[in-house]
């Protein structure tokens, strides 16, 4: 009889440890993709979906941060004070909120530098399967820098972009910076290219004309576009008293 209830007291007990390990063995954490494409220096934050299975729902997260998509190399603390995470709690499918950490070292604010940032999530003990945040370069401006002038330098033209023409009219707009550049009774010309690079001179594109030129307070060249235009990019450059701007202009036709 004894050895009977002892067996029966051991089966329990390996009852118990292979439901204990079985649970163990499913529980898991697992994290989404970034919901929000971010670019450089933005102060804009993302989300990921994390869902959990397993793990007590009420359990703090805690996000750990590596500079390899295998999540071997921790990240330097830099990376840690460019952003701060929250996870919110209660239930099996979670939020994970990663925003600028808005944090100062020697004056500046850390950024999260351009590329590929790798994490991973631990709930209740549970590490989850690897994240990666990812920072895109910031576009460049479609608006030139206005430049002081000053007679030190050469006299040089730098052509801001535009927004496309679209549906074949409207007008695209561009700020011209000059640099010891006198406008005073100025004489225009637009000269267009078959190239980016704006070395094959070619006729003005269909349907294209020159709607206006303003000097105060700003240069400003405004294109209008009209029946006839085709799609693409059109390239000029543009002379203002006998000096032709450095860059060339790019009128996008969509």
């Amino acid at each position: 009889m004894k050895n009977y209830t002892y067996l029966k007291t051991m089966m329990a007990i390996a009852l118990i440890f292979a439901f204990s390990f079985s649970a163990a063995a499913q529980s898991k954490v697992l994290v989404g993709s970034q919901t929000t494409t971010l670019t450089h220096g933005s102060s804009k934050g993302t989300t990921y979906i994390v869902t959990t299975s397993g793990v007590n729902v009420q359990a703090k997260g805690k996000v750990e941060w590596y500079t390899d998509a295998a999540c071997t190399t921790p990240a330097p603390s830099t990376i840690k004070l460019a952003v701060s995470t929250s996870l919110s709690t209660g239930g099996d499918v979670r939020i994970l909120t990663v925003k600028p950490g808005n944090t100062q070292v020697n004056g500046k604010n850390v950024i999260m530098p351009v590329g590929s940032h790798y994490f991973r999530v631990t709930i209740d003990g549970q590490v989850s399967n690897i994240g990666t945040y990812t920072v895109e370069e910031a576009p460049a401006s479609r608006v030139s820098v206005s430049m002081k002038l000053t007679s030190a330098v050469p006299a040089t033209i730098g052509i801001g972009q535009s927004l496309p023409l679209k549906n074949g009219a409207g007008t695209a707009e561009y700020f011209i910076a000059a640099v010891s550049l006198s406008t005073k009774n100025a004489q225009t010309s637009i000269e267009w290219y078959a190239d980016e690079a704006g070395t094959q001179q070619t006729e003005a594109p269909a349907g294209v004309t020159v709607r206006g030129w303003k000097f105060t307070p700003q240069i400003t060249l405004t294109l209008e576009g009209g029946p006839g235009m085709a799609s693409g990019k059109h390239y000029f450059r543009v002379t203002i008293n006998g000096v032709q701007s450095n860059n060339v202009g790019i009128l996008e036709i969509q």
